[in-house]
Order: structure tokens, then sequence, then C-alpha cells
């Protein structure tokens, strides 16, 4: 089976079965099962179920940005609330149970790396730690917002949430993260989630 389509089946399995049963309790087995497949073929392709959800994040994200060749911050923070919204179905699912923090941590490892990355283009050297901490630090609020906003319905409009993002933004961040066009290079996280 071609790479893509076994994942891409593995994420519909996935998304199958949050329709009837929380994140928490679904096992890689499951996922197997659901799609008529072994755990062994799971294997060949995620390391974990969490894997596996790095994977659908991230592809979901890469499509928001398909044809693009560059991005500003406004519109990629945009892109991507939209993108939750518009998979609002999925997301929620992941995120009903408030104490299952996956997705959260998921979306902010990927945070994290992303304003890594933009931050190391713009000023082509590595965060020292004043910049690891402030971007930790707003990264963690931001996703813990978006969380919310995710969980509580979207009622918010995804332009206002942005508008908030940015008001919310350390000055030392904004300036290294706002007011430029990244390419969108940047923008995608690798697959292995490497600061490259």
């Amino acid at each position: 089976m071609p790479t893509e389509h076994t994942r891409a089946r593995l994420a519909r399995g996935l998304e199958a079965l949050l329709e009837h049963q929380p994140l928490r309790s679904i096992s890689v087995s499951d996922i197997a099962q659901q799609c008529g497949l072994t755990r062994q073929v799971f294997y060949r392709y995620f390391h974990t179920r969490d894997d596996l959800i790095r994977w659908m994040y991230r592809r979901d994200f890469a499509a928001a940005f398909a044809g693009e060749e560059a991005v500003e911050w406004d519109a990629m923070v945009l892109k991507m609330l939209e993108t939750l919204r518009r998979k609002r179905g999925l997301y929620r699912r992941m995120v009903r149970q408030a104490d299952d923090a996956t997705l959260y941590h998921i979306m902010l490892d990927y945070t994290d790396v992303l304003y890594s990355r933009i931050i190391r283009w713009r000023t082509g050297r590595p965060l020292d730690e004043e910049m690891k901490f402030l971007l930790r630090m707003y990264g963690s609020g931001g996703i813990e917002m978006a969380t919310e906003w995710v969980r509580g319905g979207m009622a918010r409009p995804a332009g206002e949430l942005k508008d908030l993002f940015l008001a919310g933004m350390p000055p030392k961040l904004a300036g290294v993260l706002t007011g430029f066009a990244v390419p969108i290079a940047c923008v995608i996280v690798p697959e292995d989630g490497a600061e490259k």
C-alpha cells in the first residue's frame, strides 16, 4: 500500500472511532481494527497513536497553505484557526474531555517548532534563552485559548481570536514574527518536527 494512502486510511479510522468514544480510550489496536489492518501495519507508519494525530494536524495545516509561496503572521494564524473551524467536528471530538491534553501538546509542540523556525529564518541565529522562554509562555497561553475555543464550539470569529493573539504577543516576539512575509517552507513543519 502506498504510504500516504495508508496514513490517510488510519486517520479516517481514528476519525470514525472518535465519533463514538473519547480519544483517551482509543488504542493503536482499535485504530488498526477499525481499518481492517493489523497493529504491525500501523507501526510501519506511526510509532504511537499520538504520532498519527500529529501527522493529521500537520497534514491539515499544510493543505491550508497549498499553492502559497509566502504568508504573513496574521494570515498564517487566521488560516490555522479557519482550518480548525473547517474540521471542527474532528478537533472538538479530540478535546471533548477537558483532562485529555493530547491535542494541546501536539498543537503546542507544532507551534513551538513553527515559531522557532520563523525566528531563526528572520534573525539568522538560534533562539536565546529569553526568546525560548517568551515563545513557550506565549505559545502555551495561545494554544490553551485555541483549545478552549475549539472545545467551546468556536463561537468567537476566527479573525477576532487572531487579533487577540496579536494583542497578547510580547513585543520582543512581535518584532520577529509579525510585519513581513515568511516563505511557506518555514511554515510547513517537517514530518519529523525538526527545526530545519
